[in-house]
């Protein structure tokens, strides 16, 4: 019997790397960055339709945006743009675009045709304040349409902090921190509905990764049960079981390395037939969620001796 609710949830898991991580040596930035005299680094992925920044709030100073177009198909960019306008009062032209001289909008810097596959990196001094992450692309389709890659949903909210000189982490709303080692996670049993900010460190002597599942049914379930169901090698991936999220690591696939952190980014799988999205401004809704971990052998994963946490949202 294959063990098809480990491997199909470990391709998925995979399927989060290939949409939202780069291949790059550059270490994966926090999700609550860490003052340095080197400045703030944020990883950004670009991909269709979608801008994924990581950390979303960085201290005032200098931020270097790492970017990177996973494409699949799309040539992206990415402006900068610092506004205290809401979302819905951003003016846009007919088709679509934002129109980044309009008042309100303060363009800071940009980085423009970025190829896929490409990483590019931009360097700017940033005041305390909102600003907004924008592929502002219009492309013309086979059909004679317009494409307006800011109306498809390239874009995302980022938050430039006070303090430049802080050296403490700045708290985030809804952050939860976990730490993972032989053979558990450790961290709250409980989460806010709305928790979007999750870290986890890898304290213990081998690799692990984290996947998140929410649980549509044996909410009921134990720990213990979902580690023996594991073990049971069951015949499919159970459609109870949704994949929601996993790590976002900077050198591809999601695993850290002892003493490794990295953040979690939340996708959505669809059907399964088709590589995952991203959800801008993804978080925990209320519900019953397994944090586990895959690695290991085929026989014998991390998630059947025991790396298991049962987390619920409310």
């Amino acid at each position: 019997m294959k063990r098809r609710f480990i491997v199909g949830l470990a391709v998925a898991l995979m399927m989060v790397a290939a949409a939202c991580s780069k291949d790059s040596t550059t270490p994966a930035a926090s999700p609550a960055s860490q003052e340095s005299t080197a400045g703030s680094t944020v990883a950004v992925t670009l991909q269709e339709f979608s801008v994924i920044a990581t950390p979303s709030s960085v201290p005032a100073g200098s931020v270097t945006f790492n970017t990177t177009n996973e494409g699949p198909d799309d040539v992206h960019e990415i402006v900068i743009i610092k506004t205290d306008l809401a979302m819905a009062d951003i003016p846009t032209d007919k088709d679509g675009a934002m129109i980044e001289d309009a008042e309100g909008l303060d363009p800071i810097d940009e980085i423009e045709d970025l190829e896929v596959g490409d990483t590019q990196d931009l360097t700017v001094t940033l005041e305390a304040g909102s600003y907004i992450l924008v592929c502002n692309i219009v492309q013309k389709e086979p059909d004679g349409s317009m494409e307006a890659h800011y109306k498809m949903g390239m874009f995302t909210e980022f938050t430039v902090t006070g303090d430049s000189g802080a050296t403490a982490m700045p708290t985030a709303t809804g952050a939860a921190a976990y730490t993972a080692t032989e053979y558990s996670f450790d961290g709250p049993d409980t989460l806010p509905a709305g928790t979007s900010d999750i870290t986890v460190e890898n304290v213990g002597s081998g690799d692990h990764e984290m996947v998140i599942i929410r649980l549509d049914k044996h909410q009921d379930w134990t720990e213990d049960q979902i580690v023996e169901y594991v073990k049971n090698d069951p015949q499919g991936q159970p459609s109870w079981a949704v994949p929601v999220g996993g790590l976002l690591t900077a050198k591809g696939p999601p695993i850290i390395a002892p003493g490794e952190t990295a953040p979690v980014v939340f996708m959505d799988f669809g059907d399964g037939t088709k590589a995952p999205t991203a959800v801008k401004d993804g978080s925990l809704e209320a519900g019953t969620y397994l944090f586990m971990c895959f690695l290991g052998s085929k026989d014998q994963p991390h998630a059947a001796m025991g790396m298991v946490k049962k987390v619920t949202v409310s």
